[in-house]
């Protein structure tokens, strides 16, 4: 299980999500969350400390002006207005100073970007074991972050499958206005950090928008148990074609 997989935290990310893309940027108090969520502000407190620690959320202290002790507001790290779009610009740009851009699509950008920035992070292969999707589940978890979405992962270990939840699409009006280039991004990057992590031959599906704001990526490692060769095909950069 996954840090985002405990139903108060994620109602946490989620409301600060709202707040943030309702013009909301100073974030909320862990006395608002409890008003909002209907929860002791005492667990409030203490899953915004795990959700703190872990880099998921951000507490900043605010000066009210007068004689009342200052109290710390709570944000998403990496949702102000300018992070994600950051990452995506450095995608882009590298599809046009590409010499031969005409080849390089926005799915095989994303994957390009995934593998480099999983060197950086020392990223290694994954090893057979009980916890291997969990394992996988949250290096994806981590580098979607990165892309200002809060992932949701369920994994079934048994079938080798990792459902991804990609709650409050930051680019939610460039996915609309151009699908073909945001999505095919996105599932290049999902590709790119499982061939990061060793699962080279992992299957991914992608459903954009299947609500206003929220996508589901679908990802089925493959069968290590010796049970016979993969025989699909990838394409030049070593990800599986879809």
């Amino acid at each position: 299980m996954t840090l985002l997989d405990a139903p108060l935290r994620r109602a946490i990310v989620d409301e600060l999500a709202k707040a943030s893309t309702s013009g909301s940027h100073d974030g909320l108090t862990a006395a608002e969350l409890a008003d909002r969520l209907d929860v002791h502000v005492t667990t409030i407190r203490f899953h915004l400390d795990r959700l703190e620690e872990a880099g998921f959320v951000e507490g900043r202290v605010v000066h009210s002006g007068g004689r009342g002790r200052p109290h710390r507001r709570f944000v998403l790290r990496g949702r102000g207005p300018e992070a994600p779009f950051e990452v995506l610009a450095s995608v882009l740009t590298s599809i046009l100073s590409t010499a031969r851009a005409n080849q390089l699509s926005p799915q095989r950008a994303g994957i390009r970007w995934a593998v480099a920035r999983g060197e950086q992070l020392g990223l290694h292969p994954v090893t057979d074991g009980d916890d291997r999707c969990e394992e996988v589940g949250r290096h994806v978890g981590d580098l979607l972050g990165e892309w200002g979405y809060t992932p949701q992962t369920d994994v079934d270990p048994d079938a080798l499958a990792l459902t991804v939840t990609l709650h409050h699409c930051p680019f939610l009006e460039l996915a609309q206005a151009h699908p073909d280039v945001v999505c095919g991004i996105h599932r290049g990057l999902l590709q790119g950090t499982l061939q990061a992590v060793g699962e080279v031959d992992a299957q991914v599906s992608l459903e954009p928008l299947v609500t206003p704001d929220t996508c589901i990526a679908r990802l089925r490692l493959a069968d290590r148990s010796g049970s016979g060769p993969d025989t699909r095909a990838t394409d030049s950069t070593g990800g599986i074609t879809s």
